[in-house]
């Protein structure tokens, strides 16, 4: 059985400061990570050092991650970054089979309208046929 106990804690000034510090450095580390990944031109990013040489960001370590954080926020970092670039190439997925799709769907749309048409375009002149024997 465990027993739990709420604290509360009152950090001094200097705390907070390297709180609000570390918290931002974790979001610009996330950010780096992934705006790199998303975008095909590897630009030049302070907080990844040689990341043209990683092919995924699943081979993506600590090791390549420069940060003023500990190994345990930059595995996080790393985490979060692959969480959300998994969900940007879901969604870049779903987005290409929705234009594929649509695609497809106009590509037998204008199948069906030629075929309705040449249809048409036959009976019309069946009726110019049989009308011209009449007046024969």
């Amino acid at each position: 059985m465990q027993l739990s106990e709420t604290v509360k804690l009152y950090p001094t000034e200097y705390q907070i400061e390297l709180i609000r510090n570390t918290m931002s450095e974790y979001i610009s580390i996330v950010n780096n990570i992934v705006s790199d990944y998303t975008n095909k031109d590897n630009g030049n990013i302070e907080s990844v050092k040689e990341i043209k040489n990683i092919k995924s960001i699943s081979k993506l370590t600590t090791a390549d991650v420069k940060a003023k954080l500990p190994s345990a926020l930059c595995n996080q970092c790393i985490r979060d970054a692959k969480s959300i670039v998994k969900k940007y190439d879901k969604a870049c997925k779903e987005v290409e089979k929705a234009k594929k799709n649509k695609k497809n769907k106009k590509s037998k749309k204008n199948k069906k309208n030629k075929k309705s048409k040449k249809n048409k375009n036959s009976k019309n002149v069946k009726e110019v046929e049989e009308i011209m024997l009449l007046y024969q």
